[in-house]
């Protein structure tokens, strides 16, 4: 059997046809034209390739601008989309009640269309202002038609949470995980006030629609309602929209929880563990690429794990470092502490006191492959390993040595930091080590010290 083919409908031709005619006569991507049809050719043109509406609507949409344009072009000697004034959409839709005898819906079609038609045309920056704008007619169903939402709105709307999302990108405040939950938050709004989320309804977020509805936790109920403050906050002050929506919206605080710091036999262990896994390479030839790859591998993890369990690094600042922060004559590691584009990045100078570290960064350097990155640690790509690699290294260690216990590079220097203050390092030698801004931050760690040691000369004599 041979198949019916489908034949294009006439409008949907007539609009394929202008479309080709400009693209052959315009010279940039951008179709631009002041003729009053053939921007109604590339408003159907638009929705077409989106599919926004069915077909039939479409069809609607051509046969009222068709209408309007032909009268316009006969009726006003008007054919340039710039100069259709106020006074001709009020001749035109008396012509329509008057001598079509258009009823009220057919009447409320062609103001939808035309708003429609006029908004997008605002969109391509083919007119300024919108002529349908101070036009009301006798309407009910859509005098809130100037409110509806179309695709070059949503466009408008994704196009912002994009900006946002590189603004957050930009700061290097976030990592690459919260970077994707921030941007999957805000696409979910942007999909909701697409399909007509109102004002009133943002407002109404609160905790039993996320809890209830949805199943969150308080600490992604936080997260969401953050992610969504922050939208409305930057474009309120950069003025692209009136007021913050979400102002009323209170988020209850989340309490951290407080992980104690490891002990000085569990930071062994891991030390101990991460050295075991290279041990078997140690001192033989490999006899394939794979091999080689496996003893490169498992030194490279070896020295992270001994930089920071002996340095206190930061996730950031262990990622950053070059193949020439280490000087081994003077055994210290120069590194560029926290810092952003805002403020000066704060460099400073740690000591390395045990020679096992720099001997195991030593034999990871004589292993570490050619690469084009002067970073210290590389992916097996041969490209500057990111900083959740190294989370993954330390997530390793702690699937085999603490499978029920959290064991993370911020808690590896919290630990780090107790062990000193427990030793009695002076704290002003302590802070410049640690890289932290306040002493503050450093004497909480010699108050819980004392804690400790106050609770247990308690338990031994009482």
């Amino acid at each position: 059997m041979r198949r019916r083919s489908i034949k294009t409908p006439l409008w949907e031709s007539q609009v394929h046809q202008t479309i080709q005619k400009l693209k052959v006569e315009s010279k940039s991507r951008s179709l631009k034209s002041c003729d009053l049809y053939e921007c109604v050719c590339i408003f159907i043109s638009d929705h077409l390739k989106e599919r926004i509406f069915s077909q039939a609507t479409l069809c609607v949409y051509y046969q009222n601008l068709k209408s309007f344009s032909a009268w316009m072009s006969e009726a006003e000697k008007v054919t340039d989309i710039r100069n259709v004034r106020v006074s001709h959409l009020r001749k035109y839709f008396s012509y329509l009640e008057i001598v079509r005898k258009y009823k009220k819906s057919s009447l409320e079609g062609s103001q939808t269309s035309l708003m429609r038609f006029f908004r997008s045309m605002i969109f391509r920056r083919l007119i300024k202002k919108n002529p349908m704008q101070d036009f009301h007619i006798v309407a009910r169903r859509h005098m809130n038609s100037a409110k509806i939402l179309t695709i070059f709105d949503i466009k408008i709307l994704l196009r912002s949470v994009k900006g946002h999302y590189q603004y957050l990108k930009d700061s290097d405040k976030l990592d690459c995980f919260s970077l994707f939950i921030h941007r999957r938050d805000l696409c979910i709004l942007a999909l909701c006030i697409g399909c007509g989320l109102r004002r009133g309804e943002i407002q109404r977020i609160n905790r039993n629609h996320l809890e209830l509805k949805r199943g969150y936790s308080q600490k992604s109920k936080a997260a969401v309602l953050t992610t969504i403050q922050r939208f409305y906050a930057l474009f309120a002050a950069q003025g692209l929209v009136k007021t913050n929506t979400t102002a009323n919206i209170r988020i209850k605080k989340v309490k951290k929880i407080d992980k104690t710091a490891l002990s000085e036999e569990e930071l062994t262990s891991i030390f101990s563990a991460a050295y075991l896994k290279y041990q078997p390479y140690d001192g033989i030839i490999p006899a394939d690429s794979r091999v080689t790859l496996e003893r490169w591998l498992a030194a490279r993890d070896w020295a992270i794990i001994c930089l920071l369990i002996c340095t206190g690094l930061r996730r950031k600042e262990i990622a950053s470092l070059k193949t020439d922060s280490i000087d081994f004559r003077q055994r210290v590691i120069r590194i560029a502490g926290k810092g952003d584009n805002t403020y000066q990045v704060r460099e400073r100078i740690i000591p390395v006191t045990e020679p096992i570290a720099l001997s195991a960064v030593e034999i990871y350097l004589s292993l570490r492959p050619k690469s084009i990155f002067d970073h210290l640690f590389l992916s097996t790509h041969l490209e500057p390993l990111k900083t959740c690699g190294f989370t993954k290294v330390v997530n390793r260690m702690k699937q085999e040595l603490f499978p029920q216990k959290c064991l993370t590079i911020t808690q590896i220097r919290k630990s780090f930091v107790s062990l000193c203050a427990e030793k009695g390092i002076d704290p002003l030698i302590l802070r410049q080590i640690m890289g932290h801004n306040s002493l503050a931050t450093t004497m909480k760690y010699y108050l819980t010290v004392q804690e400790q040691q106050l609770r247990e000369v308690w338990e031994k004599n009482f």
